[in-house]
């Protein structure tokens, strides 16, 4: 194991000195594509980190089982912090219980605006 990480870092592959430009291998194209098809294919099918409403509370799941169901009646206040590639999103209750969720896509933010706008504090 060892021959083979000075092995590779003489031929440039962890080397400093070689500082050509290299495109990434088909190989690692596919796999970079793959990834992000099967993220794409969890979220929207298995329901992986996914928000959705039904009625009046939104549904959290982190699979196949929904973890938590929030009612609009619930949420004393909610605010969000916009990043560069997702949302956080603070929900606080009436029972004096703070949640914070990252938001990737989208939907969180959706169904809070959607379900309780009012109560969107902007801070």
């Amino acid at each position: 194991m060892i021959y083979f990480l000075v092995r590779m870092m003489n031929f440039g592959i962890f080397s400093t000195r070689n500082k050509m430009k290299k495109s990434p291998s088909f190989l690692a194209t596919i796999l970079n594509f793959s990834a992000s098809a099967i993220d794409r294919f969890a979220w929207r099918f298995g329901k992986v980190n996914r928000f959705e409403t039904k009625g009046e509370s939104i549904i959290v799941h982190r699979g196949l089982v929904s973890v938590r169901t929030i009612q609009a009646s619930e949420i004393k206040r909610w605010n969000v912090h916009e990043e560069m590639g997702f949302d956080i999103v603070r929900i606080d209750f009436f029972d004096e219980q703070v949640v914070t969720w990252i938001d990737k896509r989208g939907d969180l933010l959706a169904a809070m605006r959607r379900l309780v706008p009012t109560k969107e504090n902007n801070e």
